[in-house]
């Protein structure tokens, strides 16, 4: 078991230079402070698909799909089993979930793993949440419905955010998954040595550009709306998003069964064999075959 300290130092660091010029850009111009801050906020890491993902990725049927304003891929290992689909978090990717995917597949599910828009194959400059939602969307008109989802991180906030959409997901696993985008933000702020007046405009810049509430987007907020079947899986150490916001998220979301984890963060916790035990029972009894 890892660490505090070990948990830590696996997460990724903000450069000073970032760090630096947010300081500086703060005491000159709030405005160009801000149009850097969004820059960054809405650019997702470039990150190589690893060597360990590669022969399950190349045993999928890769889609070509888009939204309405961006492309992405769907990937699928076809089965005559249930339909269940899998998004990733933030700079992730569908073939992170490698472990689970495989024991999903072992017991005849027919997975979908999305990889958003400037994720995976398709490396535009910019993504936010609202493609990560679209790209759902879409997999589920073409390819569902879809009952069952797993998303991690942004994901699981994302498949919330489905809701209203034309998705009617039944059951869902979220890991590691934020319980509002204002938390959201002012942890990104925060890192990158932000102040709250530069949390504030980011709120507002994404108040304005999606011409909606801030609140509405809470995975909290929706699970409280719309109820389905689930699990809160997050772990103690969780360094990227705070295990308070799985407290956050069973409050409101009351059908839902919190998985405690301890000194697993918020990568390893997708690699671990407990965790992806519960997963594939949950979602076996759900889809009948326990």
């Amino acid at each position: 078991m890892k660490t505090k300290t070990e948990i830590k130092s696996s997460s990724f660091t903000v450069p000073k230079f970032i760090i630096y010029s947010v300081k500086f850009l703060e005491l000159i111009s709030s405005k160009l402070a801000l149009k850097f801050a969004l820059k960054l906020f809405f650019t997702p890491l470039k990150i190589k698909r690893p060597q360990r993902e590669l022969k399950l990725f190349n045993e999928a049927i890769r889609h070509k799909m888009n939204t309405p304003t961006s492309p992405f891929t769907l990937l699928e290992w076809k089965s005559s089993g249930p339909k269940i689909i899998i998004l990733h978090g933030w700079s992730g990717r569908g073939t992170q979930f490698v472990k689970l995917i495989d024991a999903l597949r072992a017991k005849n599910f027919h997975v979908f793993a999305i990889e958003a828009p400037g994720h995976g194959e398709f490396k535009s400059k910019s993504s936010n949440m609202l493609e990560f939602v679209l790209s759902a969307v879409a997999s589920d008109e073409k390819f569902g419905p879809f009952d069952q989802a797993i998303g991690h991180s942004l994901g699981g906030m994302a498949l919330f955010n489905t809701y209203g959409r034309g998705m009617a997901l039944k059951a869902i696993s979220i890991i590691g998954t934020p319980s509002s985008v204002v938390n959201v933000v002012n942890d990104f702020s925060d890192r990158i040595g932000g102040s709250k007046r530069l949390a504030q405009g980011i709120v507002k810049y994404i108040e304005v550009t999606f011409k909606k509430d801030i609140s509405e987007f809470a995975t909290e907020t929706i699970a409280n709306r719309f109820k389905p079947q689930g699990q809160i899986i997050h772990d103690h150490l969780d360094n990227d998003v705070s295990f308070k916001e799985a407290l956050e998220m069973k409050e409101a979301w009351t059908e839902a069964h919190l998985i405690e984890t301890e000194g697993l963060g918020h990568r390893r916790i997708m690699k671990d064999d407990e965790v992806i035990d519960k997963i594939l029972t949950f979602h076996l009894e759900q889809s009948g075959n326990s």
